[in-house]
């Protein structure tokens, strides 16, 4: 099958080029073979490769008959004989050492590396048609059955703002895109172990190779995303929300990606990679607050009840999820147009309907309870939240701030003078608040009359209906919840209408379905605060990608499981 052979013996002589055919007769010829001649099998047909290797190897037979390790014709002799049977080796007959040509090799740049490991990998998965079919076709078949079952109408003509199935749809949307996200991403470095280990010597660039990896895994997560989203949305009847579906939905995915291949840079079976998956994706069940409710979790003990537990925090879900729910509730074409006056409403309707009887209450304790040992503890706590409270309501409501008898709010001091001031106080306090929010209602109103003007209450009623979903109303401000305050012993925590509540704290945390964030002294919405903890969340995997965190832990586990054992 060669057009020409050349044979390098060992200590690198060169003992013979020319035709293949040709070989055994040359090499039987100066070994003195019987019918040195015959170059083919006899019975056959076929030439013997093996035999060349017997030829050069011939040994020196000792008195006894038998051969010994030492060889009848050396490699230098091999060489000589060689060149001075070939005319073309005759006029290099010195054999003195001469240095190496130059090396023009050179490794590539990064980019250049990126995009030939890019390249590779996308003409290997092209070629390979049911991986294509099912990472492109998966998704919008899962879309269209996601959309079609859960596109309720109740025997009667389909409104999106009945459907009561739309939460669980933007639930599944993200548990989707997690998953498809994790299994393109699981197999891709675990399979191509063999090729990084033959080609490890010539020492490319892990970040080129991640790169392109991540690449190719992103375009596809991105095809994905925008089918998924363009067929369940069109089902559904979800209007104007589909880029920022998209958005959400791929940013999941790509979360995802990185997750999967660091499970496929750690572990070395693929059999271990599709038993794990599971395991990772049940903790987004549960702990993305979506089937059981944050405050039902039995996490009480090692969370602040205002915020989000930090085990919520870890999972994706948790930001995917209140995302598209927060977005859809409050950005479609209808709520939009009234969002701000209720968030900027909320807070006064909260304290002159819930947060004032509370102190009301507390006030009252303090009067009942003042003179009895029991109660001391009780009593010393609710005069510090009243003064506390008086204080901080009144500089809001731009009254002057309380008289002397505030100073009397303690368990000596305190007289039915000082309640009477302090119930007058909370009094007025309430009064302030209901008309702070009663003047922003009326904005909210105005804004309703404009809009029944322009487009009249039949196209009001229908804008409403098909984009505002009753459910997700109904989820997002908790209206199933009928205890608006959380008592604790130094504050009253808000419950009332999360979905209009802001965010509190300056690092970011917060209730579930905040509409607005902050981030020191910068508001962010949901959706952009939440998209960029998601990319986050990736680049942290990046990192422990590049660096081999993963593996590396998992390594050390089963190195001190080993030693234990060993001991």
């Amino acid at each position: 099958m060669f057009d020409k052979i050349m044979i390098i013996d060992k200590g690198g002589y060169q003992i013979y080029y020319g035709h293949p055919t040709e070989v055994i007769v040359y090499f039987k010829t100066h070994i003195n073979r019987a019918n040195p001649d015959e170059d083919q099998c006899p019975t056959c047909g076929n030439i013997n490769t093996d035999q060349i290797l017997q030829i050069i190897e011939t040994r020196v037979v000792n008195e006894q008959g038998k051969a010994t390790h030492t060889r009848k014709i050396s490699p230098g002799e091999w060489a000589e004989k060689f060149q001075k049977m070939s005319s073309a080796l005759n006029q290099k007959n010195d054999r003195s050492k001469i240095p190496l040509p130059a090396n023009y090799y050179n490794i590539p740049g990064l980019l250049k590396q990126t995009r030939i490991f890019f390249t590779r990998d996308l003409l290997s998965k092209l070629a390979d048609r049911q991986y294509i079919l099912m990472s492109l076709l998966g998704s919008p078949a899962l879309a269209f059955l996601l959309a079609f079952f859960t596109r309720y109408s109740g025997g009667q003509s389909y409104i999106f703002s009945q459907n009561e199935n739309i939460p669980a749809y933007l639930f599944m949307c993200v548990i989707t895109s997690l998953f498809f996200g994790l299994m393109i991403s699981s197999e891709e470095i675990v399979k191509d172990r063999k090729i990084l280990k033959r080609e490890s010597f010539l020492n490319l660039s892990w970040l080129s190779y991640l790169n392109s990896k991540i690449l190719i895994m992103f375009m596809i997560s991105a095809i994905q995303t925008v089918s998924f989203v363009l067929i369940g949305n069109l089902i559904l009847g979800i209007r104007g929300m589909a880029f920022s579906y998209w958005l959400i939905l791929f940013s999941t995915s790509c979360v995802a990606n990185i997750l999967g291949l660091n499970i496929s840079s750690a572990f070395n079976s693929v059999i271990t990679i599709y038993i794990l998956i599971p395991f990772i994706l049940i903790p987004q069940f549960l702990f993305s607050g979506v089937l059981v409710k944050f405050d039902k979790l039995n996490l009480s003990k090692y969370s602040a009840p205002e915020y989000v537990p930090v085990l919520g925090d870890l999972m994706t879900a948790r930001w995917s999820f209140e995302a598209l729910a927060v977005n859809q509730f409050k950005n479609n074409d209808y709520k939009m147009k009234f969002i701000d006056y209720e968030i900027e409403a909320n807070p006064s309707e909260y304290i002159a309907s819930f947060l004032i009887d509370e102190l009301v209450v507390d006030l009252h304790e303090c009067m009942k309870y003042r003179g009895t040992p029991a109660n001391r503890e009780l009593v010393e706590t609710n005069f510090r939240k009243l003064a506390w409270y008086i204080n901080i309501l009144s500089s809001r409501a731009n009254v002057p701030p309380a008289g002397d008898w505030i100073n009397s709010l303690n368990i000596r001091d305190f007289d039915a003078a000082t309640e009477k001031e302090a119930r007058a106080r909370l009094e007025m306090l309430k009064k302030k608040f209901r008309s702070f929010s009663n003047q922003i209602l009326k904005k909210k109103e105005a804004v309703t009359d404009s809009l029944i003007n322009q487009i009249g209450a039949e196209g009001l009623i229908n804008l409403k209906e098909n984009n505002e979903n009753e459910q997700l109303n109904f989820i997002v401000l908790d209206e199933a919840n009928t205890k608006f305050s959380l008592e604790k012993e130094d504050r009253i925590i808000q419950k009332y209408r999360p979905g209009y509540m802001k965010g509190t704290s300056r690092f970011g945390r917060a209730h579930f379905y905040a509409p607005v964030k902050l981030l020191g002294g910068l508001e962010i919405d949901t959706f952009w605060f939440n998209i960029m903890v998601l990319w986050a969340m990736s680049l942290i995997l990046f990192v422990t990608l590049y660096f081999g965190l993963l593996r590396r832990a998992i390594s050390f586990f089963e190195n001190l499981g080993f030693k234990r054992r060993s001991d």
